[in-house]
C-alpha cells in the first residue's frame, strides 16, 4: 500500500510543478530544483520523508517517441557508462561505452533503418541499470 501512496504522491507533484510551470510561464529544466523531499503521511499516523534528489540525479531521457529519423539520449554520467538499444525481443541492435570525462551527456542516434515497433535504451554504469522505451514509426 505505501508504494501506491508513493507513486500517488510523485505523480501529484508531477502535475503541480508542470501546472506552475504551464500557468507562470517559467520553464522548470534539469539544473532547476523545486522540492527535495516529500513527507507522507499515511491514515495510521506514520510518515516518512522520502527524498527526491537521487531521482533528479539519476534522470535520463530519451525522445521524442514516436520517433521516424533520430532519437536523443541524454542523462548525467559518473563514471563510464554503457548505452544499448535492444529490440522487443532483446536483440542488442546498439551498443556504446561512454567516457566518464563529461558530467552531461547527450547523443543522438539514427533509427530510420529501423522497422517500424518498440524499442528500448539501457544505460548501464556498472552499478545501476536503467531502461526506457521508445517507439518507431
Amino acid at each position: 500500500m505505501r508504494g501506491i501512496t508513493v507513486l500517488v504522491a510523485f505523480i501529484f507533484l508531477l502535475i503541480n510543478v508542470n501546472t506552475v510551470s504551464a500557468q507562470s510561464g517559467v520553464n522548470f529544466d534539469n539544473n532547476t530544483e523545486v522540492v527535495e523531499n516529500i513527507r507522507l503521511i499515511d491514515t495510521e499516523g506514520g510518515s516518512d520523508i522520502i527524498s527526491l534528489k537521487h531521482a533528479k540525479e539519476n534522470e535520463f531521457s530519451v525522445y521524442p517517441s514516436p520517433a521516424k529519423e533520430d532519437i536523443n539520449v541524454q542523462f548525467e554520467i559518473k563514471q563510464a557508462t554503457t548505452i544499448r538499444m535492444s529490440n522487443i525481443l532483446g536483440n542488442v541492435l546498439y551498443e556504446t561505452t561512454t567516457s566518464s570525462n563529461k558530467r552531461f551527456y547527450s547523443t543522438t542516434l539514427n533509427v530510420s533503418n529501423l522497422p517500424k515497433g518498440l524499442y528500448f535504451i539501457t544505460i548501464d554504469d556498472g552499478v545501476n541499470a536503467q531502461t526506457k522505451r521508445f517507439v518507431k514509426q
